[in-house]
């Protein structure tokens, strides 16, 4: 199946997103250094749009995605998607409304989040501590979940 990307101009840097005839499948934040593997430039006005009204602070629908995660991830993310905009919940409060008993075991999956930003990772925070995001606790990743709440509030 053909794949295409484009470029999102964020106000953190450029954002590309990877998405193919049934959606979104890939985000890669600015900091991250990832190739895009075969795939086409073209732009998307739906794509772009969904970005827009999320950086202008509104809370667009969540666009379709066509992401290749286990069971378990995707009952992470599913949940992780009925959080609201502004608030955030821990990896213990998480993990109980998936019938995890594991905080650890939702961190690791969201650690492998192929669409941040779109499932909101960034919402996910510890107990009594911020969390981490991308797999690291502190710098330039941890900047960006800090950018990303703040532009919920």
């Amino acid at each position: 199946m053909q794949r295409f990307y484009l470029v999102y101009k964020s106000p953190l840097g450029d954002i590309k997103i990877i998405y193919d005839d049934y959606g979104i499948v890939r985000v890669i934040l600015p900091f991250e250094d990832l190739e895009i593997p075969d795939a086409i430039y073209m732009e998307n006005d739906s794509v772009k749009a969904y970005f827009d009204e999320y950086f202008a602070g509104g809370n667009p629908q969540t666009p379709s995605l066509n992401i290749n995660v286990t069971k378990f991830q995707r009952k992470v993310f599913d949940a992780l998607l009925n959080t609201k905009r502004g608030t955030t919940i821990t990896y213990g409060a998480l993990a109980k409304v998936i019938g995890c008993s594991s905080p650890r075991a939702v961190g690791q999956a969201l650690k492998h989040n192929p669409v941040p930003v779109i499932v909101p990772c960034h919402r996910v925070v510890g107990k009594g501590w911020s969390g981490g995001f991308a797999g690291e606790i502190s710098g330039v990743k941890m900047e960006f979940k800090q950018f990303l709440l703040d532009l919920e509030k």
